[in-house]
């Protein structure tokens, strides 16, 4: 099985259930998404930035934005969990400018800030 983004089995979509074309393009946004645009991703494929929206909208259930931040969330997600980063290499590493605007989305997105996230992990490691 093939996946996007398959930290901890936290897969954001499995490849297998799409055509051949339209995998390239999620591997690809995959290998890319920190400094993805929609116009970029278009342009490489040949495709009009309204038909590649439309098409990842169609396939899977997200708009290009949507996407982007859910890959960017979870790989977030997954340095808290499994390394000692600093919150602001963090936000470098998937794609954010400014460490106050990740963590801002990333408490939107989860309801919890990256650092509490963090720390909850941390306790619940050390009650094992």
């Amino acid at each position: 099985m093939v996946s996007m983004y398959n930290a901890s089995n936290n897969e954001v979509f499995n490849l297998n259930n799409y055509n051949t074309d339209f995998t390239s393009i999620l591997q690809c946004i995959d290998k890319n998404y920190t400094n993805l645009s929609l116009k970029s991703l278009a342009n490489h494929f040949h495709y009009s930035e309204a038909y590649l929206s439309t098409l990842i909208k169609k396939n899977t259930g997200f708009n290009f934005i949507v996407l982007i931040k859910k890959l960017k969330m979870a790989s977030a997600k997954n340095y808290l969990l499994n390394t000692n980063l600093t919150i602001v290499k963090i936000s470098e590493y998937v794609g954010y400018n400014s460490a106050d605007h990740f963590s801002r989305t990333f408490k939107k997105y989860y309801s919890i800030s990256p650092q509490q996230y963090r720390d909850s992990i941390c306790i619940l490691k050390q009650l094992k």
